[in-house]
């Protein structure tokens, strides 16, 4: 029986959800790392949270869903990429965990409303390094006599690709703000556009 036809389906199903993964929960990640930049009015770092919070946990799905395929359709490339990339798959688990729990600390514990706003941007950025860097990573692909070989997850490819994926995506979470605020908190949301911009590109 010829699988040729239901691997590429699956490919481009893995394929689709990263992508939606990429920009769904892209800018949520990049609205966590501009929070810091909201610290001179209270108010304005609430309205960049509000922004992001009926949609920031059903977008974590999407990543889900590529793990499931790629893990339940190719199989002996889960294993070797979780197996080569290992300390970063267990620091974005601890990073996806620790978000909800920072969203309710920042929500109740208001005398250290800052300092969980801190570390919730830290999450952010790292999380957003280490898509970045596994993307880098798996470019760097070689293809030798013995098989695939992963470049490693230190290489300057991957930490590349790591500060590539925080700045677009930092970019991506201000012309998000952009779109959904007003006021005050625009007009910031635009001047980090406009600054991250140069970066990006």
């Amino acid at each position: 029986m010829d699988t040729a036809p239901l691997q590429t389906a699956c490919y481009l199903l893995v394929f689709f959800l990263l992508a939606g993964f990429t920009l769904l929960d892209g800018f949520d990640l990049g609205v966590g790392m501009l929070v810091p930049f909201s610290f001179a009015h209270e108010r304005r770092t609430g309205i960049f949270f509000r922004a992001i919070w009926p949609v920031w946990d059903g977008n974590e799905l999407w990543g889900l869903g590529a793990v499931l395929v790629l893990y339940s359709s190719f199989p002996a490339v889960f294993a070797r990429a979780f197996s080569q990339y290992y300390p970063a798959a267990v620091a974005a688990v601890l990073c996806l965990a620790a978000r909800p729990v920072l969203f309710e600390l920042r929500a109740h514990d208001r005398g250290r409303r800052r300092l969980w706003e801190i570390i919730f941007a830290a999450v952010s950025v790292l999380l957003a390094f280490v898509f970045g860097t596994a993307f880098g990573a798996a470019i760097g692909i070689k293809t030798a006599a013995n098989g695939a070989q992963m470049e490693g997850f230190f290489s300057p490819l991957a930490f590349l690709g790591g500060v590539l994926w925080v700045v677009i995506l930092a970019l991506h979470g201000a012309a998000y703000l952009a779109l959904k605020t007003e006021g005050e908190a625009r007009e910031q949301a635009r001047s980090l556009a406009r600054r991250l911009w140069p970066a990006a590109a």
